[in-house]
Order: C-alpha cells, then sequence, then structure tokens
C-alpha cells in the first residue's frame, strides 16, 4: 500500500508524502508492554527493547515481518517511526491505527 516509501528513513519518508500518518498503515499487531513481558522495563530502554522483542523472540501470535525501518509503534499515546538509527517521535498520529 505505501511500497514508494517503504523502508526509508523519516525523512526521505516526509519529503515523499508528509509526516507519517495512520491512515499510512495497517494494524499488524496489538498488544501492551506487559504482554510482551516489558511491563518493567525503564523507558529509556524501552523502545529497544520493543525492537529486540520483534526481531529476535517474536511473539509466537505475531506473524508480521521483523520490526524495520518506516515501521511505526505506539506506546502511551505517542508513536514512533523506526528510522535509520533509532526511533523517531510522530505528531498527530492516531494510534487506534497501530500497535500500542
Amino acid at each position: 500500500h505505501n511500497r514508494a516509501v517503504r523502508f526509508q528513513s523519516l525523512a526521505n519518508f516526509t519529503a515523499e508524502k508528509g509526516a507519517p500518518s495512520a491512515a499510512d498503515y495497517n494494524r499488524v499487531y496489538k498488544c501492551t508492554t506487559a504482554g510482551l513481558g516489558l511491563a518493567n522495563i525503564p523507558d529509556s530502554r524501552l523502545k529497544e527493547e520493543i525492537f529486540r522483542v520483534f526481531n529476535i523472540d517474536r511473539p509466537a501470535d505475531f506473524k508480521g515481518h521483523s520490526l524495520s525501518v518506516s515501521d511505526v509503534v505506539t506506546l502511551d499515546g505517542a508513536a514512533y517511526y523506526v528510522d535509520v538509527y533509532g526511533f523517531k517521535r510522530i505528531e498527530n498520529f492516531e494510534e487506534e491505527k497501530s500497535c500500542q
């Protein structure tokens, strides 16, 4: 659905389409940090631990691809774009359309 900007940095995505929005994505998985075994992880490490879970210790019921550049994760009402290096916060992203 968004093949032209898939796997691109946030800068390239924004240059091509503008800011990412929930309309650009299909929800692949919905979960809680507790459901992933990450309830007690400090906020400073949480995004990196989510990256690890979806690339190394994938949940048995997860059928999507490994978490990679251009994917979006939402946590506590905030959306984060998986960028080339780390996560970048996206403003005005409708969280009901992405993983929580």
